[in-house]
């Protein structure tokens, strides 16, 4: 019984030490592991398109996490045509560069995952998601390589729809 009280407090401790908090957004329906506990704010991208993104962000050391949905009008576009359309408005804003780009799935919505490079050698890891009509978009943005290998990644895998 002594084993598994002090592999118990040594798991707790190393959840303490790297601040990974589960996050559940009810409006949102999904749940993330944050660093720690995000601000949300809901903002309007384009002032000719009214419909709202909800931010929900937070950072630790010089990484962002951010996760963001939008009830979009898909209007009979195909996933593939929606998730061409977030990944290209990524890409506009100046100085970003396409590394990387992959399909993957959350569970049977389709997705894709992006890396891009952006000024003052920032990565962004970023999956993006197509949930019925909701838009989800999970990024973390990074000037350290390997944060994306390790608590990038975790974060990214963490995320999940209900």
């Amino acid at each position: 019984m002594t084993w598994l009280r002090l592999a118990s407090t040594v798991a707790l401790g190393m959840l303490a030490a790297c601040g990974d908090n589960a996050f559940r957004s009810d409006e949102g329906r999904f749940s993330v592991r944050m660093p720690n506990a995000p601000q949300h704010q809901v903002i309007t991208i384009d002032p000719a398109d009214p419909t709202p993104m909800h931010l929900f962000t937070t950072q630790r050391g010089t990484t962002a996490y951010m996760v963001a949905f939008a009830d979009i009008p898909v209007d009979g576009r195909k996933a593939g045509e929606v998730l061409d359309g977030a990944r290209d408005n990524a890409l506009k804003r100046p100085g970003r560069t396409l590394l990387a780009e992959r399909s993957l799935s959350l569970g049977s919505n389709p997705g894709r995952e992006l890396e891009i490079a952006a000024p003052n050698d920032l990565l962004l890891r970023v999956r993006v998601f197509l949930v019925g009509a909701r838009l989800y978009q999970v990024a973390v943005t990074t000037r350290d390589k390997n944060v994306l290998a390790t608590d990038g990644a975790k974060f990214l895998e963490s995320f999940k729809v209900f």
